[in-house]
């Protein structure tokens, strides 16, 4: 009769053990919530409403940085009618032209990578102007859920 005691006393324990480890989307979430907290204006007001499960993620060139980057720089330097009657519409020419083949070889060198775990996180936060509002976070990881390696917010 004491043994039978003995092994539910163990069972509880390894019960209580075990449910005080999170989870690895309770883990992704505190991740998330420490990494964007510090840009917010006013994060007293982040509310958490739901997550994704966690799935694997791969890098693509929608989220490569240097890709996007190389992009907004083609967008800024792009010429336009008006160029055609500056000093420099020659040289800007040459850089967009320029630009365009980076990106283009950037683009056919790119080969997606596992890089860790991705989610889709849902929450309510203080937008510019002072009104709460609805944002969905693009959110990825690294394998062993210890960073969070970059995110991309959207209103809705």
């Amino acid at each position: 009769m004491a043994i039978k005691t003995h092994h539910i006393l163990l069972v509880m324990l390894a019960l209580t053990l075990f449910s005080c480890t999170k989870s690895p989307e309770e883990k992704a979430r505190t991740l998330f919530e420490e990494s964007i907290k510090p840009r917010m204006g006013n994060p007293d007001l982040y509310e958490y409403m739901q997550m994704t499960d966690l799935d694997s993620a791969y890098s693509s060139l929608s989220i490569d940085r240097n890709y996007l980057a190389l992009k907004d720089s083609l967008k800024k330097n792009k010429t336009t009618i008006f160029d055609a009657f500056s000093k420099n519409y020659k040289a800007k020419k040459k850089k967009e032209k320029a630009l365009e083949q980076e990106i283009k070889d950037y683009e056919d060198s790119f080969v997606p990578q596992y890089i860790g775990w991705h989610s889709i996180i849902e929450f309510r936060a203080e937008n510019l102007f002072g009104g709460r509002q609805i944002y969905k976070a693009d959110v990825y990881f690294n394998d062993e859920l210890t960073k969070c390696l970059d995110w991309f917010v959207e209103a809705e």
